[in-house]
């Protein structure tokens, strides 16, 4: 497959809204979402379940309509040009498999079906995802994650230059987790390949992605750069006694939150570290230790949406 030349970004959506039902039953799934994302990075599409990241993923691959706006892949609305679609590598809603046939026969029958099979590539594929020990036995015996790395493999057979995965690591192993992260960065940054991914696993994206696009309640809340996002609000993590009184202290001149484990979060840059120690030493504040805090994706989402509620809702993983 050769690969697609395109002046500007891989996925361009415009305004791209998707209504399920009618009536009092509408649901708006996805709402008059924007996006960008530009070639040769792994660009994550970061919410909990149920914020529309399927449903986007669908309709960018044709597979639903959407009720407003466009999406397009190389520049192309696929709708009006399915061809686009085979410069498409897809793993998304789980991978599906002939439980009966092994994980080699599934390969070649995927290969077949997309328009051919070149038997190198797959047997290195086969190697790269780590399926090479049980390529010969049956789809039925393999376990989730088996099954994941498998679809992965059957998603590059033809060697697109996109590849979009729907939940890449769901059902496996911290090992296997660690192994896809590597995997996933290296088709990006080794390979050439743009990675759409998306994810409702805050951790996993920040570890893996160059970039993300945060949706909730079908909307975008924000895109950028890890770098981007995370450098946003420097803070200052305090540990001292009494918390309470640390607590007042610091409320008085800055922003300021107490975490769960009885620490004091500060909305200030490392240079303002000395002015907060000696306001706190100056009211009898026994301090412990003050240090730069790195903020998490999962501390901007919760920032940027002011619920901290949800980091107990399913759906949600740090």
């Amino acid at each position: 497959m050769y690969p697609v030349v395109v002046d500007g970004p891989i996925i361009q959506v415009e305004n791209l809204t998707k209504v399920f039902g009618r009536g009092t039953q509408q649901k708006r799934a996805v709402d008059g979402i924007n996006l960008q994302v530009t070639g040769q990075q792994v660009f994550g599409f970061l919410g909990p379940n149920g914020a529309g990241k399927t449903t986007t993923i669908r309709m960018l691959l044709n597979l639903i309509h959407p009720t407003a706006g466009q999406a397009t892949i190389f520049g192309q609305d696929p709708r009006g040009n399915p061809a686009i679609l085979r410069q498409v590598g897809t793993l998304v809603e789980g991978a599906a498999f002939y439980p009966y046939l092994t994980g080699w026969d599934n390969l070649r029958v995927a290969g077949c079906s997309q328009g051919g099979l070149d038997e190198e590539r797959a047997r290195r594929l086969i190697d790269l995802v780590g399926l090479a020990e049980v390529a010969m036995v049956r789809v039925g015996k393999y376990s989730t994650g088996m099954r994941q790395r498998l679809g992965l493999a059957a998603a590059l057979l033809q060697d697109p230059d996109l590849i979009i995965l729907d939940e890449p690591t769901n059902g496996m192993d911290p090992a296997g987790i660690r192994e896809m992260r590597t995997f996933i960065r290296d088709l990006a940054h080794r390979y050439g390949k743009t990675v759409f991914l998306s994810s409702h696993l805050l951790g996993e994206v920040q570890q893996i992605c160059d970039a993300v696009a945060i949706i909730h309640q079908g909307r975008i809340l924000r895109e950028g750069t890890i770098a981007e996002l995370l450098d946003q609000k420097p803070q200052l993590e305090i540990e001292s006694t009494p918390v309470n009184r640390t607590l007042e202290l610091l409320q008085e001149r800055w922003a300021a939150q107490q975490t769960a484990d009885g620490k004091v979060i500060v909305d200030a840059p490392r240079d303002e570290a000395p002015a907060i120690l000696r306001h706190l030493i100056e009211h009898n504040v026994e301090v412990f230790q003050v240090v730069q805090r790195r903020q998490t994706l999962e501390d901007f989402f919760f920032t940027l949406t002011g619920s901290p509620q949800l980091r107990n809702l399913e759906g949600w993983q740090a």
